[in-house]
């Protein structure tokens, strides 16, 4: 389970559709320190009570601000009403981020009673503000007829608006009006445009959508090459669809050299996604290419684990279950995973407890993999006390029997069990808020190469909290945690470089941090980057 710890954004995150009012509001500052109080934090209650005072002598930025914090629980009690308070005033002083969010809470009704009409209202006054998201959630409402009369006209001109201030879902949107013909002329070409513009602009539905007309035959030449080349980048931002059609591709030999291991991979990757296509695909494949007989190399192993080795039955069920040399069967997974678990192995009883987590072979059961995890954690397998901690955090919230799992996760060097106790921590999950003991679990899953880890250890530093403040040793420590594929740490890196802490301030340097924190799937640097990409950096 992965937790990021983000610091107070660069550019504040925006939520899918939004709007702004004409009421004058008042700010009560005593409910904004007391709500800040709840952190056992002076020196935060302090700040949140400046962006109160500040918001009262109509800081739209202090107010937006305000907002962002409530609407996240960010050092205040979450409370999507005071939310809208504070969105509601920022908008009526011209906050096109505000109008944004504020048209947000209507549209999923947070805070507020759900209204479409609003919702538009909202996003509309956005879009006037040259908010890029505000004119593409404005065409959203358009093209469903949320709150208007559905005109695809319409939504058109605001996908336009949105295009052209680079924001890559309107350009996507636009490309599909084209492509479907939807309340216009349908036009593959202009289609394609759009959709090399989306792509571009790092969107992986737009590569996918790119991918899929040269893989076909419409409005421009088929070319196999050019729908690798797109498959492979929307694959690289996780679309599922994107890895799904490049694995087609290297199973049919068009386009590249015909490769089943390589599409095997793409597949794989498309069902982790989430994409059912691939998880089939990735099935069927592995059927069509493994052997129906048992290589003599299993035949020894099967051998060796009848005669009571543990460790070999453990390995055979997970080559059962990464199809490796025979074909893929949960089932039999079980049976040896089941093995291994009785013959005392901790790592094939936590397996065992995952097949019945994920109903892989087996009939999907929470009790009996916990049962599985909890015998794993006794025979001092890391792994199985960290799941049954993620188990007892996250879909219990009982934070008392979490924290001595997690406690002997990171005993028996489970970076993750080290990371998830730091959480508790520093978030005061169950326990006083301990940002030295936070401290001391980061850094030492840290150390055992954890990204995330290395990630909330820099921001400790950047806020000062159980650290005196140091902007250089953050940098340390989202640097590492960037090298790691961590997408907050390449975020907060680029933070750094953005207001200049701990470096020299480079906007571009910041770019290419925001743009690995995106390719790892981290929004908040995809948004980043986009900010600092219209501002000409």
């Amino acid at each position: 389970m992965k937790f990021i710890k983000s610091i107070l954004p660069l550019f504040l995150a925006l939520g899918a559709v939004a709007g702004c009012s004409t009421s004058s509001v008042s700010v009560n500052e005593d409910t904004v320190k007391n709500d800040a109080v709840a952190n056992n934090n002076d020196e935060i209650s302090h700040k949140i009570a400046k962006l109160a005072q500040a918001c009262d002598l109509n800081d739209a930025d202090s107010c937006f601000n305000l907002g962002y914090a409530y609407y996240n629980g960010l050092f205040v009690r979450q409370d999507y009403s005071q939310a809208r308070t504070y969105y509601e005033k920022s908008c009526n002083i011209n906050h096109s981020g505000g109008c944004l969010q504020l048209a947000d809470l209507y549209y999923n009704g947070q805070g507020v009673r759900q209204d479409y009409n609003m919702a538009k209202t909202f996003a509309e006054k956005a879009c006037n503000l040259n908010n890029d998201a505000g004119c593409y959630n404005l065409g959203l409402l358009y093209t469903k007829g949320q709150g208007v009369k559905q005109d695809y006209d319409k939504a058109k001109t605001y996908y336009e608006k949105a295009c052209d201030m680079n924001f890559s879902d309107g350009c996507l949107n636009l490309g599909n009006l084209y492509y479907d013909g939807l309340g216009i002329r349908q036009n593959y070409s202009k289609a394609k445009d759009y959709y090399e513009k989306s792509c571009n602009l790092n969107a992986g539905s737009g590569c996918f959508n790119l991918g899929n007309l040269y893989n076909s035959d419409q409005g421009i030449k088929r070319d196999y090459s050019k729908a690798r080349t797109n498959y492979e980048k929307a694959c690289n931002l996780n679309h599922g669809g994107g890895c799904n059609n490049l694995a087609h591709l290297y199973a049919n030999g068009q386009g590249v050299r015909k490769n089943k291991t390589k599409a095997q991979e793409y597949f794989r990757k498309a069902c982790d996604l989430g994409t059912e296509m691939g998880c089939d695909n990735y099935q069927n494949l592995g059927e069509s290419t493994a052997d129906d007989n048992v290589p003599p190399e299993i035949a020894r192993l099967v051998q060796s684990c009848n005669s009571g080795d543990s460790g070999t039955c453990f390995y055979l069920g997970i080559k059962y279950v990464d199809s490796d040399g025979v074909k893929q069967d949960y089932s039999k997974a079980k049976t040896y995973y089941e093995k291994a678990c009785s013959l005392n192995y901790g790592a094939g009883c936590v397996n065992l407890g995952v097949l019945y987590k994920h109903g892989q072979g087996v009939e999907q059961d929470v009790n009996k993999a916990n049962t599985y995890y909890e015998k794993g954690c006794i025979l001092n397998f890391g792994e199985g006390c960290y799941n049954l901690g993620v188990f007892y955090d996250f879909e219990r919230q009982d934070y008392t029997k979490a924290k001595p799992l997690y406690e002997k996760a990171c005993s028996l060097n489970e970076s993750s069990g080290c990371f998830n106790l730091g959480v508790l921590y520093d978030k005061s999950k169950g326990v006083r808020q301990d940002y030295n003991q936070a401290k001391a679990y980061y850094e030492k899953s840290c150390n055992m190469n954890k990204g995330g880890a290395c990630s909330n250890l820099g921001v400790l530093y950047y806020e000062g909290q159980g650290v005196r403040q140091d902007y250089s040793q953050a940098k340390i420590f989202f640097e590492k945690a960037c090298s790691l594929k961590d997408g907050a740490g390449c975020n907060n890196l680029g933070a750094l470089y953005t207001n200049g802490h701990g470096v020299r301030q480079d906007r571009s340097q910041a770019k290419i941090f925001f743009e690995k924190a995106c390719n790892y799937g981290e929004q908040e640097g995809c948004d980043n980057y986009r900010m600092l990409n219209e501002k000409g950096y």
